[in-house]
């Protein structure tokens, strides 16, 4: 048995509406994919049928509407097709930012620790700090140079628990490369001075710390009874030496790495809610409370 052209079309009209009807429940691609094929495939149909007129429609009249139909939902194809891709991009961001913001705590990146923005971020933390502020670091050059008075201001009109840490000019490192070239163990201040390229020697860089804690001192001492809370100047020794502020619930951190200046490397601000700022809290908390990592060089103002 044989078919003609015109029932053929007349099928493939019905399978075409039937197929739309049926899908408008469905997912949305499905339906687009299938009026795509059926489209095409009823527009091929009429195009070689013999007939002028298909269920009292003429020809150019079939093919000018499926054409629309077909370009249309072509068109919708491409347009859910760059849909999805830009899904799951957004699904790949949702899910960075639940890793890396909400579980990790991290809330920003920045390429250098000496950034103006982080100066000014420094600045307005330190300002409306109402807990702590613990700068540790290792001489302290810049911070002392940039935020001691903002520090001494702040202590004025909120009661603080400040540190400012440094690294112990009397801590040394011992071992084959150290006495290759000298029979004197290395300050880790002179060993850091080393990897940055500056060589300088472990007594100049202990009379600079001394200067700079003493300058701490003196700023401290000029506020008098108006001393709200408690400022401490440690000498710490720890092995994993990184520059790091806590200012209240927001942590910025970098290690020390080779280099000619510090300042120049990025800095982490993270939440001490999160895994990484929480765990930075309790490495210095036990730091700071260790005898055998710690001591207190001079302290002021009560707890």
């Amino acid at each position: 048995m044989s078919i003609s052209r015109t029932e053929a079309a007349r099928f493939f009209l019905s399978v075409y509406w039937r197929t739309l009807r049926g899908l408008i429940k469905r997912a949305r691609a499905t339906a687009i994919i299938l009026t795509c094929l059926i489209s095409f495939l009823l527009l091929l149909t009429i195009q070689i049928s013999s007939s002028a007129r298909i269920l009292g429609l003429g020809k150019d009249t079939w093919v000018n509407v499926t054409g629309s139909v077909f370009a249309a939902a072509l068109f919708l194809f491409i347009e859910s097709a760059v849909q999805a891709v830009k899904g799951v991009e957004e699904s790949v961001e949702r899910s960075t930012y639940r890793e890396m913001v909400e579980e990790q705590g991290i809330l920003e990146v920045f390429s250098q620790r000496g950034d103006d923005r982080v100066l000014t971020l420094y600045e307005q933390l330190i300002s409306g700090a109402e807990r702590r502020i613990w700068a540790i670091g290792m001489t302290n050059g810049h911070f002392v140079h940039q935020h001691l008075g903002e520090i001494c201001a702040r202590l004025r009109r909120q009661p603080l628990d400040v540190v400012i840490s440094f690294w112990d000019p009397d801590s040394v490192v011992s071992g084959p490369t150290v006495h290759a070239s000298s029979s004197t163990p290395l300050s880790l201040l002179s060993l850091q001075s080393q990897l940055e390229g500056k060589h300088i020697s472990s007594d100049d860089l202990k009379q600079t710390v001394r200067r700079r804690q003493s300058q701490i001192q003196e700023a401290v001492e000029q506020l008098g009874t108006h001393l709200m809370g408690r400022v401490r100047i440690i000498d710490i020794t720890h092995v994993a030496n990184f520059t790091c502020l806590i200012v209240d619930d927001q942590v910025f951190f970098f290690p020390f790495l080779a280099g000619p200046d510090s300042t120049n490397n990025p800095t982490i601000r993270c939440s001490t809610e999160g895994q990484i700022g929480r765990a930075i809290c309790r490495h210095m908390d036990h730091l700071l409370g260790s005898p055998e990592h710690s001591r207190v060089f001079w302290e002021k103002g009560a707890s």
